[in-house]
């Protein structure tokens, strides 16, 4: 539609009830048939508001705040503007010279979605230039005992640069701390290449990966357990297997784009493995291992990750059929 000057008018939105043809107002319906909705959801009980006190959100907010994290972090992750995320704590002069008394029903969700984090989390959720703790970060480089001009490549820097967070002497910024979590991911069931850092590694008293909890890595006062405890050719749980064979055929049945709601049961990580052999032949390797939350390439060589359960070996998927 274009007004008398030849100019594309905007477009109006007609209401949606079938036999009205006025312009909509609310909730894509026009005034007369808004409040005859509106009329019977209050009769049913049904009636909900797109609007809902700010007590919650406000509340959720600072305890976001008080944890560690900013605003402009927050707005990020959330997609809250933020002003609107402002206005939850401080006056606005166009409305009383009070905080914002209600929000949208759809920010108070999102912004009670978003989990507060522990202090030693931090480093997941912060804008990449931000310093954070370089406890997760050192335990991660020692335990991959690898040369520190090999890390160095992998990471993209200069091998100098990586002595400090290497040693735990300094802070880093959260970019950095999520690639080297990203490098351990991958690498952490790998063994090193150099024989020379393996001494040395010894030598520091270093821990290696396996003696770390990943809930605790990050926690400057966790300590580390024994490696024993946690290698990958322990027993597993054959009940933590079968939920991962389950999880891992629902992942690979279902569209990339809805993946993202689906829960992968906790497993250790010689769970992961022995979910890998069983379903090596059904489904391809790639798919396998993000489907478990491991890499190709943290499959050992030379080691089956088949492990005795209740002293019975897991069969493969050829023998199990």
């Amino acid at each position: 539609m274009r007004d008398h000057l030849g100019n594309t008018l905007p477009a109006v939105r007609v209401c949606s009830d079938a036999q009205c043809e006025r312009p909509a107002t609310r909730r894509g319906l026009c005034p007369k048939h808004y409040m005859q909705h509106w009329t019977r959801m209050k009769m049913y009980g049904r009636w909900q508001s797109v609007y809902v006190p700010t007590d919650a959100a406000r509340e959720h907010y600072t305890a976001l705040l008080d944890a560690g994290m900013d605003r402009n972090q927050i707005a990020r992750l959330t997609g809250i503007s933020r002003s609107q995320l402002n206005h939850l704590l401080h006056a606005r002069a166009d409305r009383g010279n009070k905080p914002a008394a209600r929000i949208l029903r759809e920010n108070q969700d999102k912004l009670l979605a978003l989990t507060v984090p522990e202090p030693s989390q931090l480093w997941r959720y912060r804008a990449g230039g931000s310093p954070v703790d370089g406890t997760g970060t050192s335990r991660r480089l020692q335990g991959l005992v690898a040369p520190q001009s090999h890390l160095a490549q992998r990471l993209d820097i200069q091998p100098g640069n990586l002595t400090g967070a290497v040693h735990g002497r300094c802070d880093v910024s959260a970019r950095f701390a999520r690639k080297v979590a990203e490098l351990f991911e991958e690498l952490q069931l790998t063994p090193g290449p150099s024989s020379t850092a393996t001494a040395r590694a010894r030598r520091l008293g270093w821990h290696p990966p396996l003696a770390w909890e990943e809930g605790t890595i990050d926690d400057p006062a966790a300590a580390p357990g024994a490696a024993e405890a946690v290698d990958p050719a322990g027993d597993v749980d054959a009940v933590a297997v079968d939920r991962g064979i389950a999880h891992a055929r629902l992942w690979a049945a279902t569209r990339s784009t809805e993946r993202g709601a689906l829960v992968r049961p906790a497993m250790t990580r010689a769970e992961k493995l022995a979910v890998v052999e069983r379903l090596r032949e059904e489904i391809p390797i790639g798919v396998l291992c993000r489907a478990v939350g491991t890499s190709d390439r943290q499959l050992p060589h030379g080691v089956d990750p088949q492990r005795m359960v209740d002293g019975e070996k897991l069969p493969t998927q050829k023998e199990a059929a």
